[in-house]
C-alpha cells in the first residue's frame, strides 16, 4: 500500500485554502480566456496557433480545477490522500506548461524571423525542458527541478523577445516614426513585464518550499499562472498602443 504523503498533505486547512486560492486564480482565468477569445476572433487575420494554445490552455486549467477540488472532497478530507493520488495534476502542470512554452517560443521565433540559429536552440530547449518535466512527474521530490528549468526558459525567451524589440527600435528608429516607436517600447516593457511576474511567482515557489502553507497555496496555482500569463498577453495586444500580436507580424 502507498504510504500517505508527509507534511502539509495530511493537513485538512492548507489544502482547503489553496483549493480557495485556484479558484480564485481560475475565476480570473475565465475573465482573460473569454476576452483573449474575443481579440483573437476579431483580428482581421485569424492566427490558428494562438486560438489552439488559447483553448488548450484553458482545458486544461479547468481539468485541473476540476481535479483539485475531487481530490478535496474525495480523498482530503477522508485524509485517504496518497502520492499516486496527485501524479495526474502534475501531469496537466507540466502539459499546460509545455503548451504555454510553446506559444512563447512561437511569438519568440516570429519576430526573430525564424532564424535558424533561434530556432534551433530554443527548440532543442524546449525539448529538453520537456523531457524534464515529464520525468520529474514519477519522481515528486524533483518537480521542484523541473519548474525551475520552465523558469529558466521563460528568462531566455523572454530576454531575446525584448532584446529583439529594443534592437529594431534602435536600428529603424528613423523609418518607424515616433508613433510605432512607442508601440514598439510598449511591447517590449510589457513582454519584460510578463517574464517577471511569471519568474516571480516561480521563484517564490521555489522560496516557500520549507513554508507549508505558501507552498501548498502557490504550487496549487501553478497551472492557472502557466496559462493565464500568455493568455494576458493576448488580451493586452487589444490595446492598440502596445499591440504585441499585430507587431509580431510586422516585424
Amino acid at each position: 500500500m502507498p504510504e500517505p504523503i508527509p507534511g502539509y498533505h495530511n493537513s485538512l486547512e492548507p489544502f482547503v485554502a489553496a483549493v480557495l486560492f485556484e479558484t480564485f486564480l481560475y475565476g480570473l482565468y475565465v475573465i482573460l480566456f473569454s476576452a483573449s477569445i474575443l481579440v483573437i476572433l476579431r483580428k482581421k487575420r485569424l492566427e490558428w496557433p494562438l486560438l489552439l494554445t488559447s483553448f488548450v490552455m484553458f482545458a486544461l486549467a479547468t481539468a485541473d480545477i476540476g481535479f483539485t477540488i475531487s481530490v478535496l472532497f474525495v480523498k482530503q478530507f477522508k485524509q485517504d490522500l496518497k502520492l499516486n493520488d496527485l501524479r495526474p495534476r502534475y501531469f496537466l502542470c507540466i502539459t499546460n506548461n509545455t503548451v504555454a512554452n510553446l506559444l512563447t517560443l512561437y511569438r519568440c521565433c516570429h519576430i526573430w524571423h525564424m532564424k535558424k540559429s533561434i530556432v534551433a536552440g530554443t527548440c532543442i530547449f524546449l525539448i529538453l525542458t520537456t523531457i524534464c518535466g515529464y520525468t520529474t512527474i514519477s519522481l515528486a521530490q524533483y518537480v521542484w527541478v523541473s519548474v525551475l528549468i520552465n523558469m529558466i526558459f521563460n528568462v531566455v525567451t523572454t530576454g531575446l523577445t525584448a532584446g529583439r524589440l529594443w534592437w529594431l527600435i534602435r536600428v529603424s528608429r528613423a523609418m518607424l516614426g515616433e508613433t510605432l516607436i512607442t508601440r514598439y517600447k510598449n511591447a517590449a516593457y510589457f513582454v519584460l513585464e510578463s517574464g517577471i511576474l511569471y519568474t516571480m511567482y516561480i521563484l517564490f515557489a521555489l522560496a516557500s518550499q520549507r513554508l507549508t502553507y505558501v507552498n501548498v497555496l502557490l504550487d496549487t496555482g501553478l497551472v492557472q499562472i502557466f496559462g493565464m500569463i500568455p493568455t494576458w498577453m493576448t488580451v493586452h495586444s487589444a490595446f492598440k498602443t502596445s499591440d504585441f500580436e499585430c507587431i509580431l507580424s510586422q516585424s
